[in-house]
């Protein structure tokens, strides 16, 4: 996540300040004007005020609430307190509606303390920006609470709250817990309100964000921002992903985002934290190093190794050179620093990571399967033939040979090259432990999902990808492209 300037930050805390019923969003905007917000439900009820105000820095502040006027009059008091200094604050309203039924004896309070609360509302004076109020959003949800809706959005957009931890149990905002739908009676406040009289300290003086620890939501650690872009780099993430010794390097060239994305959460069922990601700078390789993923960006990378000067920008199946020279680079940074590194496409899915392991032989010098990858252990003279071997490829193809098969003619090329030089590779047949979802009819009856090992070609279309993976049950994402089920593993 980058850098925040202090004054962001010390904005980004007063809105801990103003509700636990208030969703806050904020953005820069490029001009002094402020264009007025866009009504979601053109149906909806609105009574929109503008107080226009120049400024580069505009707060949003979404209040939800339903039939408690004296929690939302204690709620707009204590925003209306705030200090915004001189930037544009909004405050958008959003009114639940109540069942409407003519037979039930409390439609006429019910009635009534709707009226009182849109009356409040509409006579409420905002100075700070915008006041926008609407009763339509509650129609579209339905009998809903908001809560664990704003949690999934937050998690499958990989965003992150901003939590403090002042002594004595104080906090810059207040839950009254009030009797209503998550309460059957008022529990009371559950902490002490810190304001500008109770302050003995710098608050606001708080460290940069990238020295802030970082959870997931199984408050799991996370790393944001690991990007690899040099030997040097590599040699520090290395370590702090290995498990067992072993290193996993995931090539994503050609590989479709949405695939990716699947792949990573059958990772996360499986507990697999000891892998790097290997790609084409791009800005989603970027949004998975801001999630916490190892990535290694392959282009600055090679270019920092010397070894991008082998391959030129229009060269024919670049993305496959690439490919290779990253994996005989990494695996020779993991024989230096002695680690075992595995080194797969992302075009296959793991029913089992042990199947795979289970395949490794280490009295051999490499374990070759075609479709499944390659399993190195740490051996230095080894890692330098690899390379070695990579680079002489490479610069072959260039002079002109011609290479039919892609990516797995690559790697057969390779492991012949190795063996003429005296390395000792089990092949590892492919149909034993691995299906090809394509040439295969794929079901949860027709194959043993959890102990095979399921791949495809690189050009297969990602809807036929979806279409096999979904029917072998290995498909899960939503429809947010997030994972369909989270699943917290102990530590």
């Amino acid at each position: 996540m980058p850098m925040t300037p202090k004054r962001r930050s010390l904005h980004l805390l007063v809105l801990l300040l103003l509700s636990v019923s208030a969703l806050f969003f904020y953005s820069h905007l490029n001009t002094t004007s402020i264009p007025p917000p866009i009504l979601g439900n053109p149906n909806s009820d609105i009574a929109l005020s503008s107080s226009r105000r120049s400024s580069r820095f505009t707060l949003i502040i979404k209040v939800l609430t339903f039939n408690r006027l004296g929690s939302l009059s204690r709620c707009l008091r204590s925003l209306a307190a705030a200090d915004y200094l001189s930037d544009t604050a909004h405050l958008h309203i959003y009114i639940d509606h109540f069942p409407l039924d003519e037979k039930s004896s409390s439609t006429v309070q019910d009635l009534d303390n709707s009226r009182r609360i849109l009356e409040f509302v509409d006579g409420f004076k905002w100075p700070f920006g915008d006041k926008l109020v609407t009763t339509g959003w509650y129609k579209r949800l339905g009998e809903k609470i908001w809560t664990p809706w704003f949690i999934k959005f937050i998690h499958s957009h990989g965003y992150f709250n901003i939590y403090t931890n002042f002594l004595q149990e104080r906090a810059l905002s207040v839950s009254h817990r009030d009797a209503g739908v998550n309460y059957a009676k008022t529990a009371g406040p559950d902490s002490q309100l810190l304001d500008a009289k109770s302050l003995h300290f710098d608050s606001f003086n708080l460290p940069p964000l990238r020295n802030l620890k970082w959870y997931d939501f199984c408050f799991q650690g996370v790393f944001p921002g690991r990007v690899v872009r040099s030997s040097h780099d590599l040699a520090s993430v290395i370590p702090s992903v290995q498990r067992n010794q072993t290193v996993i390097l995931v090539s994503l060239f050609q590989v479709h985002e949405s695939v990716v994305r699947n792949l990573l959460c059958h990772f996360e069922r499986l507990n697999m934290r000891n892998y790097i990601l290997a790609g084409p700078l791009s800005d989603f390789l970027m949004d998975l190093a801001r999630r916490g993923h190892p990535v290694i960006a392959a282009d600055e990378f090679l270019d920092s190794v010397g070894a991008h000067v082998l391959i030129a920008a229009r060269d024919s199946g670049e993305d496959q050179l690439n490919g290779i020279l990253v994996k005989a680079y990494f695996m020779k940074k993991c024989s230096e620093l002695k680690y075992n590194s595995l080194l797969v496409d992302g075009n296959m899915i793991f029913g089992s990571i042990d199947t795979l392991i289970q395949q490794f032989v280490l009295s051999f010098d490499m374990t070759y399967g075609k479709n499944l990858g390659i399993f190195v252990p740490s051996q230095k003279r080894l890692a330098d033939i690899f390379v070695q071997e990579a680079q002489a490829m490479v610069s072959s193809m260039r002079s002109g040979i011609t290479l039919h098969g892609g990516n797995k003619r690559l790697l057969d090329m390779m492991t012949e090259a190795l063996q003429r030089k005296g390395v000792r590779i089990k092949r590892v047949e492919d149909g034993s432990i691995a299906v090809n979802i394509i040439e295969n009819n794929v079901s949860k009856s027709s194959i043993n999902v959890h102990g095979n090992i399921l791949y495809w070609p690189h050009d297969t279309s990602t809807e036929l990808i979806q279409r096999q993976l979904a029917g072998a049950g290995m498909w899960s994402l939503d429809t947010d492209s997030s994972c369909n089920t989270v699943i917290c593993h102990g530590s």
